[in-house]
């Protein structure tokens, strides 16, 4: 009897052990879902489960047109509103019912705002295999994972439900693609502050939006059966649970006034507020709000500054439309600075004066790469001189010459000029992250390189033009937050991007 309870000691230590392997195998094969410098689903589902328990005002819920577009940090410094963002990248409503139902069991928030893009979709979108993945991989493993996986599954049949269990069985061929990412976690855990926004830097968009006014008499859009359930799951759900659902439609080129239309009409059977950026009441309370520049793409995706407008309007449709109050939570308190650092990284793309930009890029978290290709001396100003001289760089860039330097978090670590090739290799974060700078003046074949090799990959972030290239990194985020170059041989000093 007691060997036998022995043995059947073992047998339970080895299996507790494999399946201890098995779970770290498919966390190391699992796809990380990294996006852009600032987000990734595995620290937007961690900063969400450190959170205090119950202090959140708003949940906000849907695709990327909410985690793109909503700030939770602005609706706190402007308003008070302790909000945290759940929305996700092609998050169709059978993910974000599950969602929601894994937040309310730790948070019950007054409000809970649903954005509404995956109200009309056609098959291919609601069987998104990677969105489901990346909804459903990081939530803790309870009976309601269980559960989401079996209803994702049986929406998209061409999924196997143990593959879900056993991410081994369809990540194995991803062995030869790992880096350091997939085994430190810590990278996309360590900054949770933005609570699952996704600030945006650029803006690429080309289209302007159409606005148009809210006509009944126009064609509605009906909701599939699969959309229509899950949207009402949803509605029910935060009645039981005594929350106020808003519906929002945040600006969007194809969402017209049928869409419109369509929403409106679940709106009014659920009796919920349902609000639209793209209709002409909902348009007006979006400050200065330029479809062109405020977005990144023409898809509906926010830059910061678009984000900032959106969740302004927004903030004000909560306080003023349905009274909720704000609250002081040193949660939100704490990451007020990292905001103001992120709008201030924002306007620094916008610089375009040599001087003003070297003063605004002299911050302490900052490593900051230089080297000249062509020539870069003929029109290098005074007051650009002094500025560079105020971050401590001392040689004076002749003629056709060379030029590199390094400066990590606020000291010069390595500098050179010179008629030559020059070339330097340097490491951050602890020997992590290596670098390679090279610049080539006029008689060295006017080159620039600047390689940056990541947790990721290695790639050359130096736009290679004619004059002073300059790559600014964050240490903080183990991002590059900008790449610019100064054509310092013109009179004008022309800023390129």
């Amino acid at each position: 009897m007691k060997d036998h309870l022995k043995f059947s000691g073992r047998c339970l230590l080895f299996i507790i052990a494999a399946c201890l392997m098995l779970s770290g195998i498919n966390r190391i094969l699992r796809i990380k879902s990294k996006e852009g410098n600032y987000y990734s689903a595995p620290g937007q589902y961690d900063g969400f489960y450190h959170l205090e328990k119950n202090t959140t005002d708003v949940l906000l819920i849907g695709s990327s047109h909410m985690f793109y577009n909503i700030c939770p940090q602005e609706l706190y410094d402007r308003y008070g509103l302790r909000s945290y963002n759940l929305g996700m990248p092609g998050q169709n409503l059978v993910c974000t019912y599950y969602i929601l139902e894994e937040a309310l069991k730790y948070q019950n928030p007054e409000t809970v705002v649903l954005e509404t893009l995956y109200f009309f979709n056609d098959t291919s979108e609601i069987r998104n295999e990677g969105a489901h993945r990346k909804t459903i991989a990081w939530m803790r493993w309870s009976p309601l994972k269980v559960k989401a996986i079996l209803d994702v599954c049986k929406a998209t049949p061409e999924l196997e439900e143990k593959s879900f269990f056993l991410e081994n069985i369809i990540f194995h061929n991803r062995w030869s693609e790992l880096s350091r990412a997939d085994f430190d976690f810590s990278y996309y855990r360590t900054h949770t502050e933005n609570k699952g926004y996704l600030p945006a830097m650029v803006s690429n968009c080309t289209d302007h939006l159409n606005v148009y006014e809210d006509n009944p008499s126009d064609e509605h859009r009906p909701m599939n059966d699969l959309e229509k359930d899950y949207a009402g799951r949803i509605a029910d759900l935060c009645k039981e649970k005594g929350i106020q659902l808003v519906l929002c439609t945040t600006p969007y080129l194809y969402w017209g006034p049928r869409e419109h239309q369509g929403a409106r009409d679940f709106a009014k059977e659920h009796d919920l507020p349902y609000y639209n950026f793209n209709e002409t009441s909902g348009y007006q309370l979006l400050k200065d709000f330029d479809y062109t520049k405020d977005n990144i793409d023409n898809l509906g995706h926010c830059n910061i500054t678009g984000a900032k407008k959106l969740s302004d309007a927004l903030g004000k449709i909560l306080t003023e439309d349905l009274g909720m109050k704000g609250h002081t939570d040193p949660q939100w308190e704490d990451t007020k600075a990292y905001y103001a650092k992120l709008q201030e990284e924002d306007r620094i793309r916008f610089i375009t004066d040599l001087p003003a930009y070297l003063k605004a890029i002299a911050r302490p978290e900052y490593t900051v790469f230089f080297s000249v290709s062509d020539e870069a001396s003929v029109s290098l100003s005074d007051k650009a001189v002094k500025a560079m001289r105020d971050l401590g760089l001392k040689a004076e860039i002749g003629i056709q010459e060379s030029y590199l330097a390094v400066i990590d978090k606020g000291q010069v670590i390595y500098e050179d000029v010179g008629d030559r090739l020059l070339t330097y290799q340097g490491t951050l974060e602890d020997g992590n992250i290596f670098y390679e700078v090279e610049s080539a003046g006029w008689n060295q074949g006017s080159y620039s390189h600047i390689r940056i090799n990541d947790m990721h990959d290695r790639a050359d972030y130096s736009l290679g033009r004619r004059g002073i290239n300059i790559v600014v990194y964050d240490s903080y985020d183990n991002a590059v937050i900008d790449s610019v170059v100064f054509d310092t041989w013109d009179a004008g000093m022309p800023c390129y991007r």
